[in-house]
């Protein structure tokens, strides 16, 4: 009986609850596939992939950097990458992650060219592969 009751409580509240965004990422600010890592500073730096909003579907186009010290006050470092500055690659700015070695910071992320087409799925995706980027310092490609 009281597993149950214990099974009907947790169904019954789970209908009421309501996904938010715990974290203050930026004010209509659509990301997703996060990664998180701390780095030597002590921070913890998020790279994530960005939505942008203009279609019913994904458009990634851009991959931003997130840090924190605190987990409550993040600054958001904007785009670390964009698609506009590789020149093999049109579209899906998907998942990335990072890493260091020897002193150096890496951007791992997919990208590739074509368009998400749920009607003709045989048209969507001309190519996607996996590539790096070398970045100093941990933010990414800063545009300051």
């Amino acid at each position: 009986m009281f597993k149950v009751s214990c099974l009907g409580l947790f169904m019954g509240t789970s209908l009421f609850a309501f996904a938010q965004n715990p974290l203050p990422l930026g004010e209509g600010l659509r990301t997703a596939d996060p990664s998180a890592h701390v780095w030597e500073d002590g921070r913890l730096y998020l790279y994530t992939s960005h939505d942008m909003e203009c279609q019913e579907d994904f458009w990634m186009q851009d991959w931003y950097t997130f840090s924190s010290t605190d987990l409550v006050n993040w600054t958001n470092h904007g785009p670390s990458l964009s698609l506009d500055e590789i020149a093999w690659a049109d579209n899906y700015a998907w998942a990335p992650d990072a890493a260091y070695k020897n002193g150096k910071y890496y951007l791992v992320f997919p990208a590739g060219t074509g368009h998400k087409d749920r009607k003709n799925p045989e048209k969507a995706l001309n190519g996607c592969v996996l590539a790096w980027q070398k970045v100093t310092p941990p933010q990414g490609l800063l545009k300051t």
